[in-house]
């Protein structure tokens, strides 16, 4: 009977191990092909969503690309570069919505309105004995600023300066982010 028993949880240790295996190299596959496709999007989106440079306006172009670990915002690979040019707002509003509509700045349309989830810590009543905290998910409006924040993190915004002839880096504009949330706003009372 003793020796049914071990052999019965031999062959249960096998199966486990067997099934481990299974599932690791099914989740490697996984990963493999997903850094692909994450790899394909990412230079589909950088090329589509780099505005102004077909433009031959006479301004020069920049040299340098972001290329290497971008330190704002931890993801490797380059941001969309939107340049801000005199009477052509519309483009740049343009753009920042087509970074708005990738998944990866966290942002999505809710009701009409520009949103995003956040955790946090919810409020709890003080005791005397030891509590695991309790995380709430909740979304949260994107206001100008914070819309800001969010389009200066995931593009790099450029405009350019007569005094050194060259493009350089700007925060997202107030009037972009202004007309991003009325122009939300118009597309979702219409």
């Amino acid at each position: 009977m003793e020796d049914e028993i071990e052999k019965l949880r031999e062959e249960l240790r096998e199966m486990r191990q067997q099934h481990r295996q299974d599932l690791e190299s099914l989740v490697a596959g996984l990963q493999a092909a997903w850094d692909e496709e994450l790899g394909r999007l990412r230079t589909e989106f950088a090329a589509r969503d780099r505005i102004g440079t077909c433009k031959d306006d006479g301004l020069p172009e920049t040299k340098s690309r972001d290329v290497t670990l971008d330190r704002q915002t931890g993801i490797p690979g380059e941001r969309p570069i939107i340049r801000i040019r005199g009477g052509e707002i519309h483009a740049a509003v343009e753009a920042a919505r087509r970074i708005l509509a990738d998944p990866a700045t966290g942002v999505t349309l809710n009701a009409g309105r520009l949103v995003r989830a956040v955790t946090r810590l919810a409020p709890r009543f003080l005791t005397t004995r030891m509590q695991t905290p309790e995380v709430q998910t909740a979304l949260v409006e994107l206001d100008e600023t914070s819309l800001r924040e969010v389009l200066t993190r995931h593009a790099r915004f450029e405009k350019y300066d007569a005094r050194s002839k060259a493009w350089v880096p700007i925060d997202c504009p107030v009037a972009v982010a202004r007309m991003v949330l009325q122009t939300v706003a118009q597309a979702s009372s219409a």
